[in-house]
């Protein structure tokens, strides 16, 4: 016979509300270490499983979130990833990931029996995810490319991009390049117009290095291939990478050392997300920098809400990012 809640709170003489969301990870709920660990004690005697069906039964509810975000290997989309799963642990969710690249895959979402779904960029993906979706299904966008038509947590780049390019120009540099792969080179793109606007502002004379990913290994190749045209050494200019991410960053910085350039004394260095890596290299580079557990937390919270309570007003806030200088832009 299969082992309950129920059986689990009759042994222990508890409610079954108090076991149900011990079992379920409620770390939000208000109940002592003691009662977390008998019922847990109780519940490995007796070999209690979870019954996932029985309980969307009797709630309505699957206790699913669908989280649909792009390559896994980006360290912003890993901590995305690492900050959404232990919020919905603590609130007795399961997560499923989607890897989004065409809109078809998000649909494939669709066929999970999803209580709610979180989605990081890819406002296009939302919009083919919201006509498939065959009931009203609680959907929030997040990210710097957020989904308008939904409930939406945006994360404005633009301010901390534009305070560092501030900051490169009033350290000096003359010649700034913004490294960035194709796709994200578009009027409109948080992180160029903060370029464009920092280097007109300055009279300075854009110039780009374009990237066929952004990726760190594309980003090594492409200015290793770069340098060997046209290397930083016969100029007279006070030079700077502006990079669209931490990744390409790191991936300059690989190739700057290659060829026997220092950072900052020879090149400055600028990258984007702020990510742990970027910290604990020889040289810790500047970067824009954001809160990611305020973004996923708030669009959670949404989530939940939306849940709870579909007639709610559109939900929407604004996650701000701010620059940190570190040793990659000091004065050479």
């Amino acid at each position: 016979m299969r082992i309950t809640i129920r059986d689990i709170a009759r042994n222990l003489d508890l409610s079954h509300s108090t076991v149900s969301k011990v079992l379920n990870r409620r770390l939000d709920s208000f109940i002592s270490d003691t009662t977390r660990e008998r019922v847990e004690k109780e519940a490995k005697k007796l070999g209690y499983r979870p019954n996932h069906a029985a309980r969307a039964l009797a709630t309505g509810k699957t206790g699913l979130i669908g989280l649909g975000i792009g390559d896994f290997f980006h360290s912003y989309n890993t901590s995305v990833m690492h900050h959404v799963d232990n919020h919905l642990q603590n609130r007795g969710y399961q997560m499923l990931v989607q890897r989004f690249r065409e809109p078809e895959c998000a649909a494939k979402l669709l066929d999970w029996p999803l209580d709610g779904l979180i989605t990081l960029d890819y406002p296009n993906h939302v919009k083919a995810l919201v006509e498939a979706s065959p009931k009203l299904l609680p959907i929030v966008s997040m990210g710097t490319y957020s989904a308008e038509i939904t409930d939406h947590v945006e994360l404005d780049l633009f301010v901390g991009a534009q305070q560092a390019m501030r900051h490169l120009v009033a350290q000096g540099y003359t010649r700034i390049l913004y490294v960035v792969s194709a796709w994200g080179n578009r009027v409109g793109e948080p992180r160029r117009d903060a370029y464009f606007e920092g280097m007109n502002r300055a009279g300075l004379e854009p110039e780009y290095l374009l990237t066929a990913s952004p990726t760190r290994e594309m980003a090594y190749s492409t200015l290793l291939e770069f340098l060997a045209d046209r290397p930083f050494g016969k100029r007279i200019e006070k030079t700077a990478l502006f990079c669209f991410n931490d990744e390409i960053a790191i991936g300059c910085y690989r190739a700057l050392m290659e060829n026997g350039l220092r950072v900052p004394e020879d090149v400055g260095l600028v990258g984007c997300d702020d990510s742990i890596n970027v910290q604990y290299l020889e040289c810790p580079l500047s970067s824009v920098s954001y809160s990611i557990g305020q973004l996923c937390d708030t669009a959670l919270d949404f989530l939940e809400a939306r849940i709870e309570n579909p007639a709610l007003g559109r939900q929407k806030a604004i996650v701000t990012s701010h620059f940190v200088s570190r040793k990659s832009t000091a004065d050479g």
